[in-house]
Protein backbone atom coordinates (compact mmCIF):
# COMPACT_ATOMS: atom_id res chain seq x y z
CA UNK A 1 0.00 0.00 0.00
CA UNK A 2 2.78 2.58 0.78
CA UNK A 3 4.47 1.45 -2.75
CA UNK A 4 1.21 2.84 -4.61
CA UNK A 5 1.14 5.85 -2.51
CA UNK A 6 4.64 6.80 -2.88
CA UNK A 7 3.92 6.34 -7.01
CA UNK A 8 0.86 7.93 -6.95
CA UNK A 9 2.55 10.89 -4.89
CA UNK A 10 5.50 11.26 -7.54
CA UNK A 11 2.96 11.23 -10.71
CA UNK A 12 1.38 13.84 -9.08
CA UNK A 13 4.23 16.06 -8.04
CA UNK A 14 5.54 15.67 -11.56
CA UNK A 15 2.20 15.71 -13.44
CA UNK A 16 3.71 19.20 -14.87
CA UNK A 17 6.93 17.96 -16.23
CA UNK A 18 5.69 17.48 -19.26
CA UNK A 19 5.00 20.92 -20.93
CA UNK A 20 3.71 21.32 -24.41
CA UNK A 21 4.12 24.56 -26.47
CA UNK A 22 0.86 26.08 -28.06
CA UNK A 23 1.52 27.69 -31.97
CA UNK A 24 0.38 31.36 -32.64
CA UNK A 25 -0.60 31.63 -35.97
CA UNK A 26 1.97 34.43 -35.09
CA UNK A 27 3.21 36.41 -32.69
CA UNK A 28 1.91 39.65 -30.93
CA UNK A 29 3.05 43.46 -31.19
CA UNK A 30 5.24 43.71 -27.91
CA UNK A 31 5.56 47.36 -28.93
CA UNK A 32 3.27 50.37 -29.75
CA UNK A 33 3.32 53.71 -30.66
CA UNK A 34 1.09 55.71 -29.00
CA UNK A 35 -0.53 59.24 -30.06
CA UNK A 36 0.26 60.93 -26.58
CA UNK A 37 3.15 63.03 -24.32
CA UNK A 38 5.39 60.79 -22.58
CA UNK A 39 4.66 62.69 -19.60
CA UNK A 40 0.70 62.02 -19.81
CA UNK A 41 1.73 58.00 -20.59
CA UNK A 42 4.06 57.92 -17.45
CA UNK A 43 1.24 59.48 -14.54
CA UNK A 44 -1.17 56.94 -16.23
CA UNK A 45 0.83 54.15 -16.00
CA UNK A 46 2.14 55.06 -12.13
CA UNK A 47 -2.21 55.81 -11.62
CA UNK A 48 -3.46 52.98 -13.03
CA UNK A 49 -0.47 50.43 -12.89
CA UNK A 50 0.08 51.34 -9.37
CA UNK A 51 -2.86 49.31 -7.71
CA UNK A 52 -2.09 46.10 -9.32
CA UNK A 53 -4.27 46.19 -11.96
CA UNK A 54 -2.01 43.67 -14.40
CA UNK A 55 -1.95 40.25 -12.64
CA UNK A 56 -1.38 41.70 -9.37
CA UNK A 57 2.03 42.83 -10.24
CA UNK A 58 3.47 45.64 -8.10
CA UNK A 59 5.33 48.52 -10.17
CA UNK A 60 8.09 49.84 -9.74
CA UNK A 61 9.75 53.57 -10.99
CA UNK A 62 12.57 55.47 -10.87
CA UNK A 63 12.36 57.85 -7.53
CA UNK A 64 11.15 54.87 -5.10
CA UNK A 65 13.59 53.94 -2.79
CA UNK A 66 13.83 49.88 -3.42
CA UNK A 67 13.14 49.65 -7.19
CA UNK A 68 17.25 49.67 -8.86
CA UNK A 69 17.27 46.79 -6.46
CA UNK A 70 13.86 44.82 -7.03
CA UNK A 71 14.61 45.83 -11.33
CA UNK A 72 18.32 44.72 -10.99
CA UNK A 73 19.40 47.88 -11.91
CA UNK A 74 17.06 48.20 -15.11
CA UNK A 75 15.75 51.71 -14.52
CA UNK A 76 19.43 53.29 -13.44
CA UNK A 77 20.19 53.56 -17.26
CA UNK A 78 19.75 56.85 -18.44
CA UNK A 79 17.90 55.93 -21.48
CA UNK A 80 15.25 54.09 -18.76
CA UNK A 81 15.21 57.35 -16.90
CA UNK A 82 10.71 57.53 -17.66
CA UNK A 83 10.72 53.46 -17.54
CA UNK A 84 8.78 51.30 -15.03
CA UNK A 85 9.39 47.38 -13.79
CA UNK A 86 6.11 45.17 -13.21
CA UNK A 87 7.08 42.26 -10.68
CA UNK A 88 5.59 40.00 -8.38
CA UNK A 89 6.86 37.75 -5.51
CA UNK A 90 5.22 34.42 -7.35
CA UNK A 91 3.76 33.39 -10.66
CA UNK A 92 1.57 36.10 -12.50
CA UNK A 93 -1.56 33.48 -13.49
CA UNK A 94 -1.20 30.76 -16.57
CA UNK A 95 -0.07 30.97 -19.55
CA UNK A 96 -2.06 30.49 -22.33
CA UNK A 97 0.88 29.50 -24.62
CA UNK A 98 2.40 26.48 -22.70
CA UNK A 99 0.45 23.28 -21.21
CA UNK A 100 1.24 20.29 -19.09
CA UNK A 101 -0.18 17.41 -19.37
CA UNK A 102 -3.85 18.68 -17.57
CA UNK A 103 -3.18 22.33 -17.78
CA UNK A 104 -2.25 25.56 -19.01
CA UNK A 105 1.48 25.72 -16.56
CA UNK A 106 1.69 28.80 -13.76
CA UNK A 107 3.68 31.50 -15.40
CA UNK A 108 6.68 33.46 -13.91
CA UNK A 109 7.85 36.69 -15.24
CA UNK A 110 8.44 40.09 -14.45
CA UNK A 111 8.33 43.26 -17.05
CA UNK A 112 10.64 46.02 -18.14
CA UNK A 113 7.84 48.64 -19.52
CA UNK A 114 10.73 50.84 -21.69
CA UNK A 115 8.88 54.34 -23.05
CA UNK A 116 10.87 56.30 -25.90
CA UNK A 117 10.52 59.63 -27.17
CA UNK A 118 10.02 60.20 -30.68
CA UNK A 119 7.94 63.57 -31.84
CA UNK A 120 5.76 65.73 -29.70
CA UNK A 121 2.21 63.48 -29.12
CA UNK A 122 4.29 60.22 -30.20
CA UNK A 123 5.65 58.03 -27.85
CA UNK A 124 6.42 54.34 -28.43
CA UNK A 125 6.23 51.77 -25.50
CA UNK A 126 7.95 48.57 -25.58
CA UNK A 127 7.49 45.53 -23.12
CA UNK A 128 10.58 43.20 -22.34
CA UNK A 129 10.38 40.54 -20.27
CA UNK A 130 12.90 39.85 -17.51
CA UNK A 131 13.34 35.76 -16.60
CA UNK A 132 10.19 33.90 -18.08
CA UNK A 133 9.93 30.93 -16.58
CA UNK A 134 7.15 28.24 -15.90
CA UNK A 135 6.59 25.56 -12.62
CA UNK A 136 6.94 22.24 -14.41
CA UNK A 137 6.60 20.19 -11.18
CA UNK A 138 7.99 19.79 -8.08
CA UNK A 139 11.27 18.25 -6.40
CA UNK A 140 12.36 17.16 -3.00
CA UNK A 141 15.64 19.49 -1.82
CA UNK A 142 16.76 19.65 2.08
CA UNK A 143 18.31 22.39 3.85
CA UNK A 144 17.40 25.59 2.40
CA UNK A 145 14.55 26.08 5.40
CA UNK A 146 11.46 26.39 2.68
CA UNK A 147 10.89 22.43 3.38
CA UNK A 148 11.22 19.11 1.40
CA UNK A 149 8.96 19.35 -1.61
CA UNK A 150 10.09 22.88 -3.77
CA UNK A 151 8.62 23.59 -7.18
CA UNK A 152 10.69 23.29 -10.03
CA UNK A 153 10.76 25.97 -12.65
CA UNK A 154 12.21 25.72 -16.17
CA UNK A 155 13.09 29.07 -18.01
CA UNK A 156 11.15 29.85 -21.52
CA UNK A 157 11.13 32.08 -24.29
CA UNK A 158 8.79 35.26 -23.80
CA UNK A 159 4.77 33.94 -24.92
CA UNK A 160 4.66 37.88 -26.48
CA UNK A 161 0.63 37.07 -24.79
CA UNK A 162 1.47 38.29 -21.75
CA UNK A 163 3.27 41.56 -22.97
CA UNK A 164 0.34 42.52 -25.60
CA UNK A 165 -1.87 41.74 -22.46
CA UNK A 166 -0.17 44.57 -20.92
CA UNK A 167 0.00 46.57 -24.03
CA UNK A 168 -3.60 46.62 -24.49
CA UNK A 169 -4.15 47.61 -20.82
CA UNK A 170 -1.83 50.80 -21.11
CA UNK A 171 -4.13 51.33 -24.68
CA UNK A 172 -7.19 50.85 -22.95
CA UNK A 173 -5.99 53.42 -19.79
CA UNK A 174 -5.00 55.76 -22.92
CA UNK A 175 -7.55 56.00 -24.68
CA UNK A 176 -6.26 53.80 -27.78
CA UNK A 177 -9.22 52.26 -29.65
CA UNK A 178 -7.17 50.82 -33.08
CA UNK A 179 -4.89 48.23 -31.40
CA UNK A 180 -4.60 45.09 -33.25
CA UNK A 181 -6.55 42.09 -31.37
CA UNK A 182 -4.99 39.86 -28.99
CA UNK A 183 -3.81 36.46 -30.86
CA UNK A 184 -4.11 33.42 -29.07
CA UNK A 185 -3.53 29.87 -29.54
Amino acid sequence: MRIILLIIAVLILQSCALTFTCKLDRENPTSYIFNKDVEFIKETIKEKLGKKEFKRMSLCYNGKTYCNAVSGGILKSKSNINDFYLYSHTNIGRTKKYRSLFCHSKYEASFHIHIEYIEKDKTRITINTINPEIKVGYEFKRGDGHGFIQPRYKEIKPTTIEEYELLLLIGKYLGEENMPNLILP
